[in-house]
């Protein structure tokens, strides 16, 4: 079963990882699959210099719309050029040759939707940054499992909760029945809810066997402002679009904002006003 696979990339300002990116893809043994680079708005020179590449189709979006807005627009070009399943990848990756064969075979239990690979740190190559994820319910948030252990090499191949967005493989009748990314998170969340909305019609699944590499950013110990301020007002929007149909949402909500307001008390007595600016204006901007 060779079906022709469209591998969605998303750039915004950084060519040199996207093109390492898409070397590491002209090595793989699977034969029948198409390259889309959707450049996001990016304010440097990078969609000048990926539009040099040969092989890959590139678009550009025209504003950058966030991550979801970005990956749907090379989906629905994907898919209009006759693709019948999706690799959503992202651009600071890195994979094995044989990744995409493995989970393309994976694919045929028709029971799954979609299929992650096991996740490497690029830099630590001896630690998993994800192999699929598991829910969360009262935090609202999602893990990724077994993040920063030591890979044992073991072999697991099984069922999960939730898959990062920055590797899944999908059966493009997914986007007809349950639609595409949700594009108003803008940043973080929208693999959850769009793993949320899979599972309800499909599984979700992991192989370890099939590897690939992900530039786990070196400073993420500390979170920077802008990712403080965003995965917060994600994972708001995220609860109250899921949580008020489960149980104990009331004391789950009340707990959420309360470990929030600490998180901010506790950076504001570090004298980090950036951060704790960062985590007030998420809970803020959530409002609207």
């Amino acid at each position: 079963n060779m079906d022709k696979i469209g591998i969605i990339l998303v750039n915004y300002n950084a060519y040199e990882d996207t093109k390492e990116c898409i070397d590491s893809l002209k090595g793989i043994t699977y034969p029948n699959y198409d390259i889309f680079v959707v450049d996001n708005d990016s304010q440097d020179d990078s969609p000048e210099r990926l539009q040099q590449i040969k092989d890959i189709h590139f678009i550009k979006s025209g504003r950058n719309g966030g991550f979801g807005y970005g990956n749907n627009i090379g989906i629905k070009e994907a898919l209009k050029q006759g693709c019948q399943k999706i690799l959503l990848l992202n651009n600071d990756t890195t994979v094995e040759p044989d990744f995409l064969t493995i989970l393309n075979e994976d694919l045929e239990d028709l029971r799954i939707g979609i299929i992650a690979p096991k996740i490497l740190n690029y830099y630590d190559t001896h630690k998993i940054w994800a192999l699929g994820g598991e829910m969360n319910w009262p935090l609202f948030v999602a893990y990724n499992s077994l993040c920063d252990q030591e890979d044992r090499n073991q072999r697991i191949k099984k069922k999960v909760d939730f898959i990062s967005g920055c590797c899944m493989l999908i059966r493009s009748e997914i986007f007809e029945s349950i639609g595409y990314l949700p594009e108003d998170y803008f940043m973080y969340f929208e693999d959850l809810d769009f793993c949320l909305q899979v599972s309800r019609k499909y599984e979700l699944w992991v192989d370890s066997q099939a590897v690939i590499y992900h530039k786990v950013s070196a400073a993420s110990g500390e979170d920077s402002p802008f990712q403080l301020e965003w995965v917060n007002r994600s994972q708001i929007k995220f609860m109250k679009r899921y949580g008020p149909q489960r149980p104990k949402y009331t004391q789950h909500r009340r707990q959420l904002y309360l470990r929030k307001w600490a998180r901010i008390i506790s950076y504001l007595m570090k004298f980090d006003y950036s951060r704790a600016h960062a985590i007030y204006k998420g809970i803020k901007e959530s409002r609207k």
